[in-house]
């Protein structure tokens, strides 16, 4: 009962209770909606790569024939998911998204078991370092990453001249699977063991 006096002495001196509750300012409300709209402008792309490419297959499209986008994603997830294969990683291009994302929508590949090969060894290396040059160290490298990566498929473009000579410098470390006429991929399944982690880590420590 004391507290009820000291109460009616501090409305009496003006004093006024601080509020609890914290204004927003208008500029928080426009940076909170411009945020929501970037995550569902993200959030839409593939939906859009799904409209442009597969909604309408006979659609040429940016990537060419769609009806071949949808078969040829089809005919490397099969490759992908037979016994070996599956549930290891596969090497990809990563100037067709259409057949990444296609991968997922008719090859029944998971994203996780993707990687891409814009993050391949010879991306680290330096202008006029040539495989051609340094046969041995540049192949240790690939060795590390297709072991690393657990990587059992490998699709390989037309134009990629690394991991083309890779495959001519170690015959044994590849199989045949197969080709995607369209996207211009030779399709080889890795047979080569993982090296050891203490020995990928030299390898990388005294690549240049």
């Amino acid at each position: 009962m004391k507290l009820l006096p000291r109460l009616l002495a501090d409305e009496e001196e003006g004093d006024e209770p601080q509020s609890q509750v914290e204004v927003v300012k208008p500029e928080a409300h426009r940076h909170f909606w411009a945020w929501t709209a970037t995550l569902a402008a993200v959030a839409a792309v593939p939906r859009l790569l799904y409209m442009f490419v597969f909604s309408n297959p006979e659609n040429p499209g940016p990537y060419g024939d769609g009806q071949a986008t949808v078969e040829e994603s089809k005919q490397l997830g099969g490759w992908y998911n037979e016994p070996g294969y599956n549930r290891h990683a596969l090497a990809v291009p990563p100037d067709r998204p259409d057949i990444t994302y296609g991968l997922a929508l008719y090859g029944h590949v998971e994203r996780r078991h993707l990687v891409s090969e814009m993050y391949d060894p010879f991306a680290y290396l330096p202008s006029g370092y040539r495989y051609e040059d340094h046969e041995v160290a540049v192949s240790m490298l690939v060795r590390c990453w297709l072991g690393t990566n657990d990587i059992r498929l490998i699709a390989i473009p037309a134009g990629d001249a690394d991991l083309t000579r890779a495959l001519q410098v170690h015959p044994d470390w590849f199989i045949d699977v197969g080709e995607l006429p369209q996207a211009g991929w030779k399709i080889v399944g890795v047979t080569v063991r993982p090296v050891p982690a203490a020995e990928c880590q030299a390898a990388r420590s005294a690549s240049p």
